[in-house]
């Protein structure tokens, strides 16, 4: 009797540290823009087409979490500060300077891409980076869950214009994802009856920069809702926040 209490105490700690050792990422759900230096246009529309709306909302739940202040427009944390960002070329690098249908959105006056380099990018980069660490001090893994939302119509710089969109894409990483993760999220999904894809129509998910490719116990997964499970004509839906909010709950915990 002692060893079956012993054993199943032991399981029920295993469940806490693995509650314990999860972040969420939410980089995309501010629509606060702190400055108009530079841009050439109202940030409005541009905002409720790209936002992530009310994933802070949908991802509040009892855990560690890093909510990005700003509006993407202003400074996207998950884009790369160098050549090597694909949609840079199409005005939508870490300093975006383009709308999505092509149209100038902002200049770079009085050389505030480097201000918002140096004084927004990389510092929500370091306090991910410490998160993390603090993680791996604790329980020696960290689990980090991108969490986004997605337009069920292709933004127009997507890469990917497939129109018939999933209800939930599950992004990994190849190095950082273990397949039991990427299972369990997907099973989860499935069984609860929602069309769901890996990295479609969006790939991938967002690694601290620190660990890229060094560590596998810094594990990595990302969660993309499509916004028509609780958005309709532009507007959210708070009964189906509530219920998505209450799903998210189960499958963190």
């Amino acid at each position: 009797m002692k060893n079956k209490a012993k054993e199943t105490f032991n399981q029920l700690k295993v469940c806490a540290d693995d509650y314990k050792k999860t972040i969420l990422h939410i980089p995309h759900s501010s629509p606060y823009v702190p400055s108009t230096l530079g841009y050439v246009t109202t940030v409005i529309q541009e905002n409720l087409l790209l936002i992530d709306h009310s994933i802070n909302k949908i991802f509040n739940i009892g855990v560690d979490k890093l909510i990005f202040p700003f509006s993407r427009i202003f400074c996207d944390v998950e884009r790369h500060p160098d050549y090597k960002e694909p949609m840079d070329g199409k005005g939508m690098g870490f300093f975006y300077t383009h709308k999505d249908n092509g149209e100038l959105l902002r200049r770079d006056e009085y050389n505030i891409k480097n201000y918002i380099y140096e004084n927004i990018y990389l510092k929500h980069h370091f306090d991910l980076n410490k998160m993390v660490e603090n993680k791996l001090d604790k329980y020696g893994t960290c689990r980090l869950v991108d969490c986004h939302s997605f337009s069920d119509v292709p933004f127009k710089r997507d890469s990917n214009q497939e129109l018939n969109r999933p209800d939930i894409c599950i992004g990994i990483d190849s190095f950082h994802t273990p397949n039991y993760l990427k299972e369990v999220y997907v099973d989860y999904f499935k069984n609860l009856g929602y069309d769901v894809r890996i990295n479609d129509p969006y790939k991938g998910c967002m690694i601290p920069t620190e660990f890229v490719n060094k560590d596998k116990n810094v594990e990595c997964i990302m969660i993309e809702i499509n916004r028509k499970l609780y958005m309709e004509n532009s507007v959210v839906l708070p009964e189906k926040v509530k219920k998505l909010n209450e799903i998210m709950e189960i499958l963190i915990n």
